[in-house]
């Protein structure tokens, strides 16, 4: 007669749970001369408190009667800094007469020489109907993380609609989350391998960073989504592109308009506007030859537009290889009135802790990116948090600080905003929490979308305060 094994297989299965429970409760450190990692056999159950659309549901950030969020951690104004001191205080005193409440967010540091870095940004949130702003950067925006909610939270504030840019295609398909793209018959060209571009498109190469080459019958369609407010629906539609030989371009809107467009060619950038309200467009190429497909914008005919631009591997040095007259092309159609450098992560390694040459480069790139888009207030991002592994033990790599004071100096001397997105993420060690919350990606590098919505409102809402402390200040007693 056979034996039953059921009964001594479940006692094993739960002596070796209990073992690794047990194991998990052992620190990191060293065990007789040997160096272990803390076990969890349970990390990867755990949700940190997001919903599925990543919002994140922290009891240690509030929102303060003034919409600014409060960050868990509290910090000074950097050392050193004396603006930063100032500019806080200036927020802070509007703010106490505007709401009664003091704002106590990351604020924006002013390094122009007038202390008017945003001038030209916050006018134009006073005066004009519509206005743009780009964020060109690397990885940590890709999938729109962070933008999304930096664009919801300046389109609560100031209006608007629609996800701004959408590429025609992806190298990587589904990557973004704010909008429902799809797309065939597309090759994608980036900034940082402009060698593998057709030799006859390399002038196409722009700050947006990336272009599609079409085949015959090549398709993008894009739909609203309901993943962030103000994303559902449009009132218009463009399409960015460089067109050498006259391509015949199919639009449909809405799955029943159908327009057609065929150009004449011209090897310059060519913007098709395509009014109405909108929820879906479908786009098809037929005999493209020399055709570069830069992108399509989804907008509301006025507000707040946020176009995100990432590059994989790029340390903001590849803008120092676009083509100047497509790119000033891009600066009168486009006409950004805020430009935010979002770099770094791709140029810091463990073990370096001093970036002086790569600041260098940042003065370089900033020059560049002023003389090409003259319209354009800039701002420079610090990079975030980024942990390494110690002991056995995840901790901020020691690169980052370096690397963060080094982008200050180099926005201090461009003359030029910058936000400390390390000191708003929470400084040594945040990113670990982060991680542990499921607000970030185990490479201790990434955010998750939960994670891209704390930063996002936190730096709309350094934006927001420091364009009421602004407003209050031209304004007679």
């Amino acid at each position: 007669m056979r034996r039953n094994y059921l009964t001594q297989t479940f006692l094993i299965t739960a002596l070796v749970v209990l073992a690794l429970v047990a194991l998990g409760r052992i620190p990191a450190g060293k065990v007789w001369g040997v160096r272990i990692k803390r076990i969890d056999i349970f990390s990867d159950l755990r949700t940190a408190g997001t919903d599925r659309t990543g919002f994140d549901t922290l009891a240690s950030l509030r929102v303060s009667a003034a919409g600014a969020e409060i960050p868990r951690i509290g910090h000074v104004a950097d050392r050193g800094s004396r603006r930063n001191f100032v500019a806080l205080s200036v927020v802070a005193d509007t703010l106490r007469r505007s709401a009664g409440t003091l704002w106590r967010g990351v604020p924006v540091e002013d390094y122009s020489p007038g202390g008017d870095a945003l001038g030209r940004f916050f006018a134009a949130l006073n005066t004009e109907p519509a206005v743009r702003v780009a964020v060109f950067g690397d990885s940590f925006i890709e999938g729109d993380i962070f933008t999304c909610d930096l664009r919801e939270s300046l389109q609560e504030e100031y209006g608007g609609a629609g996800v701004g840019f959408v590429p025609f295609a992806l190298p990587v398909p589904r990557v973004r989350e704010t909008v429902r793209h799809t797309f065939s018959g597309w090759q994608v060209y980036n900034l940082m391998q402009q060698r593998a571009a057709p030799e006859a498109l390399r002038g196409c190469f722009s700050s947006i960073g990336t272009f599609s080459v079409p085949s015959d019958g090549a398709r993008t369609t894009v739909r609203g989504t309901d993943f962030r407010r103000g994303l559902a629906v449009w009132q218009r539609t463009t399409l960015l592109l460089v067109d050498h030989d006259g391509a015949r371009i199919s639009v449909t809107v809405n799955d029943s308009v159908d327009h057609t467009f065929i150009f004449e060619g011209a090897p310059h950038l060519n913007a098709l506007a395509i009014p109405g309200q909108a929820s879906s467009v479908d786009i098809r190429i037929g005999d493209p030859g020399r055709f570069a497909g830069l992108g399509v914008l989804l907008d509301g005919t006025g507000g707040v537009s946020v176009d995100a631009f990432p590059v994989r591997g790029n340390n903001g040095g590849g803008l120092l290889t676009t083509s100047a007259e497509l790119d000033s092309q891009l600066a009168s159609t486009l006409d950004y009135r805020l430009i935010i450098l979002e770099y770094g992560q791709n140029a810091i390694s463990d073990g370096v802790v001093g970036y002086r040459a790569y600041g260098d480069k940042l003065v370089e790139v900033i020059a560049r990116v002023r003389t090409l888009f003259p319209r354009s207030d800039i701002l420079l991002m610090g990079i975030g948090d980024r942990g390494t592994l110690v002991e056995g033990e995840f901790t901020t790599m020691p690169a980052v600080e370096g690397m963060v004071e080094a982008q200050r100096r180099a926005a201090q001397r461009a003359g030029v905003a910058f936000w400390n997105t390390y000191r708003a993420m929470g400084g040594r060690g945040s990113m670990v929490e982060y991680v542990d919350r499921g607000l970030a990606a185990k490479d201790y590098t990434h955010l998750s979308y939960g994670g891209g919505r704390i930063l996002g409102r936190k730096l709309a809402s350094a934006l927001i305060a420091a364009k009421r402390a602004a407003d209050n200040a031209n304004t007679p007693e």
